[in-house]
Formats: structure tokens, C-alpha cells, sequence
């Protein structure tokens, strides 16, 4: 029972991390295009 608490932990701790670093690496991404939008049509 143990080991099966113990692997649930870890599958959720896995699980966070990867929306954690998926909403992260959408922010990231939303400030880069805008950003090289910005720089690439100085003009507009």
C-alpha cells in the first residue's frame, strides 16, 4: 500500500510539473511572438 501511495504522489508531483512548465512555456511563447512581432513591424 505504501508503494502505491508513494508512486500516486510522484504520478501528481510529475503531473504539476508538467502543466507548471506547459503554462509557463505558453506565457514564454505569447511574449517572444509578441515581442518579434514588435521588432519585426516597427512600422504598424
Amino acid at each position: 500500500m505504501l508503494s502505491q501511495f508513494d508512486e500516486m504522489v510522484q504520478a501528481v508531483a510529475v503531473y504539476k510539473l508538467l502543466v507548471h512548465s506547459a503554462l509557463l512555456g505558453e506565457q514564454y511563447c505569447y511574449y517572444f511572438s509578441r515581442n518579434s512581432n514588435h521588432l519585426t513591424m516597427p512600422n504598424s
